[in-house]
């Protein structure tokens, strides 16, 4: 026999219960991202900035995981914390400039232009690809970021920290459209190549931004 009214009148609740809690933690999730990878933009301290991509690997695993079982999205937050681990055992002197707070106003307005950018395009994306605008938004602010932090130095570190997010950025969008165990371990090897190659790069310059 089927399930009585009452019975499924629960159900039903308890599934939008439960619906509701996990949009709320994507929400979340989406805020972590754009406060980390703002303060990896602006901070001149490396640990700081080694803190935030650790925060920013969390809430894209929390996202990941929306489309990847646990076991897979969890790759991507072990593998995250792995490069964290390898680029803050490399001593790193981030430059800091005789007046900071003219450098970092402009990084925020050039922030704030990337997430307004970001929040106007996502529902035309939305269109190519068929998932949650939550998700676009976390994807697309990660690869906007990336690329700004890109084109504002010439730095080692800090270049590879910003294809770090780019990439952090693109699983996210990926995760939509493909769920191959292969492409995850593929995308794991990618990151500590990166990790391995800022580090030696580090080491090579001496770690000190000029």
């Amino acid at each position: 026999m089927g399930a009585s009214s009452p019975d499924l009148i629960v159900h039903v609740d308890t599934f939008a219960r439960v619906n509701m809690v996990y949009e709320v933690l994507s929400v979340i999730s989406v805020i972590m991202l754009l406060a980390a990878s703002l303060a990896v933009l602006i901070t001149y301290n490396w640990r700081v900035c080694v803190l935030s991509l650790a925060v920013q690997y969390l809430a894209a695993f929390w996202l990941i995981n929306l489309d990847y079982p646990l076991a897979m999205a969890a790759v991507k937050l072990v593998v995250g914390w792995m490069v964290c681990a390898m680029l803050g055992a490399t001593p790193v002197d981030l430059k800091q400039p005789d007046e900071q707070l003219p450098g970092r106003l402009f990084r925020l307005l050039a922030s704030a232009m990337v997430w307004i950018l970001v929040f106007s395009i996502a529902p035309s994306v939305l269109q190519w690809v068929p998932t949650g605008m939550v998700i676009l938004w976390g994807g697309l602010a990660l690869i906007g970021m990336g690329l700004l932090q890109i084109g504002m130095t010439t730095f080692a570190p800090r270049i590879v920290v910003g294809l770090l997010t780019i990439l952090s950025g693109f699983e996210i969008l990926y995760s939509v459209l493909e769920s191959s165990v292969l492409v995850v371990g593929l995308l794991a090897i990618v990151n500590l190549g990166m990790a391995l190659a800022g580090s030696y790069l580090m080491t090579v310059s001496g770690g000190l931004e000029v």
